[in-house]
């Protein structure tokens, strides 16, 4: 990224080191991607077909480059390296014209390191997760993941007046309160009833 610049998306699969179970279903690598200004955008389980070039290219390299293995690493990185060479300079794509990858590609504009902090819309509460996962709102604490760690997190108040909890773009859920029992408060991050959304822009 220091070298290339920084993407607009990075779209993955739901399996490490990109994807887990945990709220907004992130794992600290898509985290970080987020806070340096990457949208992160997941396909949808079990369709490879999402990412169909991307799933090509591994094909076509483990046929050219991986059957059968080079008798060291020192050998197979070079394999590598040629056929890097190959794929982006000497092939032609239909899906570009017949033109190789090298021709159009451009390095992004946007540096690591330049991106602003983020912003939540005017409205939301902003919350830093501490070091354990746990955020604090009105009297109770709250637990995300820590992989959230350090991060900010946004808090909006909806029309029903649920408050929704909110990273970046994602909705990861609502918080839930229940005081009854005032020696042990029932204080829980709930799923929404969809997957989570899109939120107001940041």
């Amino acid at each position: 990224m220091r070298h290339y610049g920084l993407p607009e998306i990075i779209r993955v699969d739901h399996g490490t080191p990109f994807a887990s179970n945990a709220w907004g279903g992130l794992l600290p690598l898509s985290v970080w991607w987020i806070e340096q200004g990457i949208r992160v955008e997941l396909t949808r389980p079990g369709c490879p077909q999402d990412n169909g070039s991307h799933e090509r290219s591994h094909r076509d390299m483990k046929a050219e480059v991986c059957s059968p293995a080079s008798p060291n690493m020192k050998a197979q990185q070079k394999r590598f390296d040629r056929w890097r060479h190959e794929y982006h300079h000497d092939r032609p794509r239909e899906s570009l014209g017949m033109l190789r990858p090298a021709e159009v590609y451009r390095p992004s504009s946007r540096r690591l390191g330049e991106q602003d902090k983020m912003r939540y819309p005017q409205g939301y509460q902003v919350k830093r997760v501490r070091d354990s996962g746990h955020i604090s709102h009105c009297g109770s604490n709250f637990y995300l993941s820590e992989i959230y760690a350090g991060c900010n997190v946004g808090l909006f108040e909806n029309l029903f007046g649920i408050t929704e909890l909110h990273y970046a773009n994602l909705h990861l859920g609502n918080l839930e309160f229940n005081n009854k029992d005032s020696w042990r408060p029932k204080s829980v991050v709930i799923k929404p009833d969809k997957e989570p959304r899109a939120a107001r822009p940041i």
